[in-house]
């Protein structure tokens, strides 16, 4: 899944998708349209593998740790992290 958007879980559901079936997320950008659904995904799905540069994703990581108020050393726990270039 590329970008995926809030609730992207619940649409693949209706399309009938089932959210396992995807266990790789591609994230170009930090900005909520596009890294809201990545960051639902680790939170509430299996552990997915997240491709991305290294300043998106220490970017990523920053953003959500303070805005759920969750440790970024456990966010880093709940994915495998693939760095692209």
């Amino acid at each position: 899944m590329i970008d995926p958007p809030p609730h992207s879980s619940s649409l693949s559901q209706k399309q009938q998708i089932h959210p396992s079936v995807i266990d790789g997320v591609l994230l170009t950008h930090c900005r909520a349209d596009h890294d809201a659904g990545t960051f639902q995904k680790l939170l509430c799905e299996k552990r997915i593998t997240l491709y991305t540069t290294l300043t998106i994703y220490e970017s990523f990581i920053r953003k959500y740790s303070a805005l759920s108020g969750t440790d970024a050393e456990f966010l880093k726990t709940t994915h495998h992290f693939r760095q692209s270039r």
